[in-house]
C-alpha cells in the first residue's frame, strides 16, 4: 500500500499482512477514527462485499446490497457511508434516476 504524505509531499510504503490479496474497482472510506473501510472491488480470484484493513469481514443488518465493484462511496456527516452505482456479478448496473 502507498502513502503519500501531503505535508512533506513524501511517498512511503505500508507493509500488507501477506494474507491480504490485491483488489481492483473497490471504494475507501476514511472514518473520522482513523479506520478505512474497504467496500467491495475483487482479486483475480473471489468478490467480498466488505472487507476491513484489519483483516475481518463486516457483518450489516438491514437490506444486503449484492458485492458490487466501480462503484463509488461516500462518508455522510452523520456517520454513513453512501454506496451508488457499479456493477454486481451478474453485470447488472444500478442507476437512480433524480427525477
Amino acid at each position: 500500500m502507498s502513502i503519500f504524505d501531503t505535508t512533506s509531499m513524501t511517498w512511503s510504503t505500508l507493509p500488507l499482512p501477506t494474507d491480504v490479496l490485491p483488489r481492483l474497482d473497490y471504494s475507501a472510506t476514511l472514518l473520522p477514527l482513523g479506520l478505512i473501510i474497504y467496500i467491495g472491488g475483487f482479486t483475480k480470484l473471489t468478490h467480498h462485499p466488505y472487507i476491513l484493513h484489519k483483516i475481518f469481514e463486516l457483518t450489516a443488518s438491514g437490506i444486503i446490497i449484492q458485492p458490487r465493484y466501480g462503484h463509488s462511496a461516500v462518508l455522510t456527516k452523520d456517520g454513513n457511508i453512501i454506496i451508488f452505482g457499479g456493477a454486481s456479478e451478474s453485470a447488472q448496473v444500478f442507476l437512480i434516476l433524480p427525477f
